[in-house]
């Protein structure tokens, strides 16, 4: 991913249905805003809110005003690695 503004992009979850957007079920990450394409590995296995099906994704690649380009994005089961 390739940004030119902010300081950190969100991941956010929902793994129940009705469960709704909340801090709790959500990763913030730093970004390099140099609008250059960097990979960003978001290791969730840890979150403790990270459990049971996940029904839905959010997600949030700045906060603020940026010229944003996607290349790709990749889930892996528990326990993968990956790139």
């Amino acid at each position: 991913m390739a940004v030119t503004g902010g300081g950190e992009g969100q991941l956010f979850w929902c793994p129940e249905p009705g469960y709704g957007w909340s801090e709790q079920c959500s990763l913030r990450f730093p970004l390099l805003p140099d609008g250059q394409m960097h990979e960003y590995l978001l290791d969730l296995v840890r979150h403790p809110r990270w459990t049971g099906t996940i029904r839905q994704f959010r997600f949030d690649p700045t906060d603020a005003p940026a010229r944003i380009e996607i290349d790709w994005l990749k889930t892996l089961p528990a326990g993968a690695g990956g790139s």
